[in-house]
């Protein structure tokens, strides 16, 4: 069975497909190209057993297939990134998420003393 908390997921321009995005089971696998699930224009690839695979990550690979066939982009699915465009080690993404008002209220001493 696919560890979830493992996985990682990179999305991928190739010329033939269209953008591709692509689920390994962990850095390693990543790193040598081995995914076990992919997604495109064309469809959802698994290459094991279905029942190794969590049904949100294959719903997952459906929506972003349906995505896909409609134009939109699918940049957010990926966890992780090659360094180079051809090649490169796997790197995680690292997403900053801005909380405008725990900000303006750290920014104004605004927390609750006793």
């Amino acid at each position: 069975m696919v560890d979830e908390t493992d996985t990682v997921v990179m999305v991928t321009p190739t010329i033939g497909d269209g953008t591709v995005v692509r689920w390994y089971v962990d850095e390693p696998a990543a790193e040598a190209g081995n995914e076990f699930m992919s997604a495109s224009r064309n469809g959802v690839l698994i290459q094991t057993y279905l029942g190794n695979v969590p049904e949100g990550m294959v719903q997952s690979a459906r929506d972003i297939h349906q995505a896909l066939t409609e134009g939109r982009e699918v940049g957010h699915a990926a966890t992780h990134r090659r360094t180079r465009l051809l090649g490169g080690s796997v790197e995680p993404i690292v997403r900053v998420r801005h909380d405008l008002a725990a900000l303006e209220q750290e920014r104004h001493g605004g927390g609750d003393d006793d």
